[in-house]
C-alpha cells in the first residue's frame, strides 16, 4: 500500500455502501474536527502557511476499502480540498457525497467503477507468466498497472455553499422535500433525493441532487457547456449547483439530530462469510419529518431549534431563515459537542458527547439528563447499537473503547478494551443484514480496525425496549419530583434562603475590602521604593503641574468606572479573570529569584563535590615514642624469661580441671566408629567406603600398586578415545577365546 495517502493524517469520517456488504469509505484529513473549529474562530493564532502548503502539494485522501483486501484500497477518490464529511446516499449506492474543508459539496458518480477494478484485477492475474519472470530477471519493480482513480462528477458553487467545514451529511426520506421557501413536504408517488448539512459557519443547507429548481434550470439552459449532448447531468451541474434553502445558527454547529430515513436491508444471497461481498436490496421504512431539530455546538451548547419557512419567495437565489431556539439544554458538557447520536429504537432518546462528559438526553425534559457520566479523558466518539436499544459504543482520547449495556449496569461500561495511544476518531456499525455484527473504529494514526461483535451485544433482549423505555420514564418521574420538592422548599423558606445567600454576599464583600486596606496599609517593599522615587519626582516638579496630573488620574479613574458599568464590565470579574496572569508573574519573579539563589552558590556546591570526589588522604598518626619503647622492653622481657612464663601457664592450667585423655589409638577408633553410624543412618555411599577400605588395606600389605604423582596428570580426550577403544577390543578378544 502507498502509505503516503495517509501517514500523518487522522480518519476524520466514513460510511458503509448502502448495497455492498463489507465496503466503506473513509476520508483522511491532517486536522479533526475540533482543530477545525479552532481555526473557524480564531484565525490569528495559527498561521496559514502550512494548510495552505498542504492545500497545494498534498493529495486529500478519501479512500474505498473492502474486507477482502486490507492493504489496497479499491478506489481513490480525488478531491480538490479535505473531506470533512462523507457519505452514500442511502437509495443510490453509486452516488457518494463528500462535505469539504471550505463548505462546498463534491459528488462523485460510482456507476461502473467498482466492475472496472475488479476486470483489471481478472486481467492483471490471468497475465502471462513468463512475463512475470522476465520482470524478475531484469529485476523490475512489480509496478501495479490499475488505474484506481476515481475524479469527482460534481462542485456545488463556492458562492452560495457554506464558509465554514462541512460537520454532517443527512439524508431526508424520498417521500419528502423541501421547497424553496423552506417548508418539509411529503409526496406520495414522485420520489426525491434531498439531503441536509451541517456547518461549522453555523449554517444548515438543503441541498435537492435531483436539480428540479427553476433557478438552476434556467442557468442550465443559459450555459453553453451544459447544451453539449455527450455531458451526464452531473457535468452539467458542475460548479453550478446551490442548496434549496438555507437555515443560519449564531453558534457553529458540529452535530445535529434530525428525522432522516431509514432503511431496512434484505440480503439476495445467504453467505456465512464476512470477507465476501453480497448483494442487498433496500426496503424504506416509514418516517415523519418535522421541522425540527436538535443541535450542538462547538461552544458546548446543546439546543433545540426549528423554523417556519416563509409563505412567498424573497427574490434571492437561496432563501435563508435564522434558526429559532425552542429550548437550551442544561449545559453538563465541559467542552465541544464533537457527537449526537439518536436512539434508533426509542426515538426520543439520544446520546451526547462533550469534553469529558457522555450523556443520555429525553426529548421530554431538557432541565437535566436522564443519564450522565464524567470519564478522566476526553470523549471523542460514540454511537448506538442499530439492534439493541440499551447498547452503545465510546471511544476516548487516550485509545479506549468501551462497550456500555444499560440492561446489565448504568455506573460503569460492561467492556473496556485499550486499542492503542491514539485517540479514536469515528465509531461506524455496518448497516446490512449479512454484517450486522461489524463494527469498524478510526483513530488518529489513519488506522481502521473492523471489529466482530459478540452476539450479546446484537441479538435483543426479550422485552428490553420495555424495560428501557420504563427505566427511562422512572428517571424523569425521579427528577420532577425532585424538582418540586426543591421549588416548595424555596417557597416555604424563601426569606431564609435570601437572608444565607445576602449574608454570604456581605461576607465576601468585606473580606475584599478588608484586604485591600490591609495591602494599602502596609506596602511592598518595591512599592515603598516606587514611592519615593515618585515623591522626589513631585517635589521637583512645580506645584501646578503636579495638581494637574492628580486632576487627571482621578478624571481616568472615574471614567474607566463609567466605562465599565455601561459596558456591564464587573470589577470582581475582572480581578478573577487577571488573577492567573498576576499569579504568572509573581511565579516568574519567584523562579527568577530562585534561580539567581542557585547560580550565587555554585562556588560552594562545587567545593562540597570536590571534596566528596576527591577526598583528602588521611595520614597516619604517629604515637608517643616513649610508650612504643615502653611495650617493645616489657615483651622483650617476657621473651627472655621464657622458662618462668611456661612454668606461670601450666599453673593455670593445673587450677582448671581438665579430663584425662585417653591414647590417640583409642581416640582414632571412636571417632571411626562413630563416623560408620553416622554414614549409615544419613544413608552414604557405603560401597565407595568400603572399597576404599579394601584399598588401604592392600597397600599396608604391599599387594596394591601405590599411585605415583605422574599418574595425577588429566588426560585429553584423544587418550581417553585410545584407551576406550582397547578396552573394547580386550573385551572382544575375551568373548572369542569364550567362544
Amino acid at each position: 500500500m502507498n502509505r503516503s495517502l495517509c501517514v500523518g493524517r487522522s480518519v476524520c469520517s466514513m460510511d458503509w455502501h448502502p448495497e455492498l456488504s463489507g465496503i466503506f469509505v473513509a476520508s483522511y484529513t491532517f486536522e479533526t474536527l475540533s482543530k477545525h473549529a479552532n481555526k473557524q474562530h480564531n484565525q490569528s493564532d495559527q498561521p496559514f502557511g502550512d494548510a495552505l502548503n498542504r492545500m497545494t502539494f498534498e493529495k486529500c485522501t478519501v479512500l474505498l476499502w473492502s474486507f477482502e483486501d486490507s492493504l489496497e484500497p479499491l478506489l481513490e477518490l480525488k478531491t480538490i480540498r479535505e473531506v470533512t464529511a462523507v457519505s452514500f446516499c442511502p437509495y443510490d449506492g453509486e452516488l457518494l457525497v463528500g462535505g469539504l474543508s471550505n463548505g462546498q459539496i463534491v459528488l462523485w458518480d460510482l456507476k461502473g467503477e467498482l466492475e472496472r477494478v475488479e476486470r483489471a484485477k481478472q486481467v492483471a492475474l490471468g497475465s502471462s507468466e513468463y512475463r512475470k519472470q522476465i520482470r524478475e530477471l531484469m529485476e523490475y519493480s512489480a509496478v501495479e498497472c490499475i488505474d484506481r482513480e476515481v475524479n469527482p462528477a460534481a462542485v456545488s458553487s463556492l458562492e452560495h455553499s457554506s464558509r465554514g467545514a462541512i460537520t454532517g451529511v443527512k439524508w431526508l426520506p424520498r417521500n419528502y422535500f423541501c421547497t424553496t421557501t423552506g417548508h418539509l413536504k411529503s409526496h406520495g408517488e414522485n420520489l426525491h433525493r434531498f439531503m441536509v448539512t451541517t456547518s461549522l459557519d453555523g449554517s444548515v443547507c438543503f441541498w435537492d441532487l435531483e436539480f428540479t429548481m427553476p433557478a438552476l434550470q434556467k442557468m442550465l439552459a443559459a450555459s453553453k457547456t451544459a447544451q453539449v449532448a455527450d455531458r451526464t447531468m452531473y457535468q452539467r451541474v458542475n460548479n453550478l449547483f446551490f442548496p434549496t434553502f438555507k437555515l443560519l445558527s449564531e453558534v457553529p454547529i458540529v452535530a445535529s439530530v434530525i428525522d432522516e430515513a431509514i432503511y431496512l436491508s434484505i440480503p439476495l444471497e445467504s453467505v456465512k462469510e464476512l470477507t465476501k461481498c453480497v448483494k442487498h436490496q433496500q426496503e424504506p421504512v416509514p418516517t415523519n419529518c418535522k421541522m425540527l431539530l436538535n443541535l450542538g455546538s462547538f461552544t458546548g451548547q446543546l439546543m433545540e431549534a426549528a423554523w417556519e419557512g416563509y409563505d412567498f419567495e424573497q427574490g434571492a437565489l437561496v432563501n435563508d431563515e435564522q434558526l429559532k431556539v425552542l429550548r437550551v439544554f442544561s449545559p453538563v458538557h465541559d467542552g465541544p459537542i464533537m457527537a449526537l447520536e439518536r436512539n434508533h429504537i426509542c426515538r426520543s432518546v439520544f446520546l451526547s458527547i462533550g469534553g469529558n462528559v457522555l450523556a443520555i438526553w429525553s426529548a421530554e425534559e431538557n432541565s437535566s439528563p436522564v443519564f450522565s457520566r464524567k470519564k478522566s479523558v476526553k470523549v471523542t466518539a460514540c454511537r448506538w447499537s442499530l439492534d439493541r436499544v440499551s447498547v452503545f459504543f465510546i471511544g476516548l482520547s487516550n485509545g479506549d473503547f468501551e462497550i456500555w449495556d444499560m440492561s446489565l449496569k448504568t455506573f460503569r461500561a460492561t467492556v473496556c478494551m485499550n486499542l492503542g495511544s491514539e485517540a479514536l476518531t469515528t465509531i461506524s456499525l455496518h448497516r446490512l443484514a449479512s454484517a450486522r455484527n461489524c463494527l469498524a473504529v478510526a483513530d488518529h494514526n489513519a488506522n481502521i480496525r473492523i471489529f466482530k461483535i459478540a452476539a450479546a451485544f446484537v441479538k435483543p433482549l426479550p422485552d428490553e425496549e420495555e424495560a428501557f423505555r420504563s427505566m427511562i420514564q422512572h428517571e424523569l418521574a425521579r427528577k420532577a419530583k425532585q424538582a418540586s420538592w426543591v421549588k416548595g422548599y424555596f417557597e416555604r423558606n424563601v426569606t431564609i434562603i435570601e437572608a444565607q445567600i445576602q449574608a454570604e454576599i456581605d461576607a465576601k464583600e468585606k473580606k475584599r475590602q478588608e484586604a485591600e486596606q490591609a495591602s494599602s496599609i502596609v506596602p511592598n517593599t518595591t512599592d515603598t521604593g516606587k514611592l519615593k522615587k515618585t515623591q522626589e519626582i513631585d517635589k521637583r516638579m512645580p506645584l501646578s503641574e503636579r495638581l494637574e496630573q492628580k486632576y487627571q488620574a482621578k478624571h481616568f479613574q472615574t471614567l474607566l468606572r463609567k466605562l465599565m458599568a455601561r459596558r456591564n464590565v464587573s470589577p470582581e470579574r475582572m480581578a478573577r479573570q487577571m488573577r492567573p496572569e498576576v499569579e504568572r508573574r509573581k511565579y516568574n519573579a519567584e523562579k527568577r529569584e530562585a534561580i539567581a539563589t542557585n547560580i550565587s552558590l555554585a562556588e560552594s556546591d562545587f567545593t562540597i563535590v570536590h571534596k566528596l570526589l576527591r577526598p583528602v588522604e588521611k595520614s597516619v598518626p604517629i604515637g608517643d615514642e616513649t610508650a612504643r619503647e615502653e611495650k617493645i622492653s616489657k615483651y622483650r622481657t617476657d621473651i627472655a624469661d621464657y622458662q618462668r612464663v611456661e612454668s606461670e601457664a601450666q599453673e593455670v592450667l593445673r587450677v582448671h580441671y581438665l579430663p584425662e585423655m585417653d591414647s590417640f589409638v583409642e581416640v582414632l577408633m571412636k571417632s571411626k566408629e562413630r563416623r560408620d553410624k553416622m554414614c549409615i543412618n544419613v544413608g552414604t555411599n557405603m560401597q565407595h567406603l568400603v572399597s576404599y577400605e579394601n584399598k588401604r588395606s592392600l597397600r599396608r600389605l604391599g599387594v596394591a600398586p601405590r599411585t605415583l604423582l605422574e599418574d595425577l596428570k588429566p588426560t585429553t580426550e584423544e587418550e581417553q578415545d585410545v584407551e576406550m577403544l582397547n578396552d573394547e577390543v580386550n573385551e572382544a578378544q575375551v568373548e572369542n577365546q569364550n567362544a
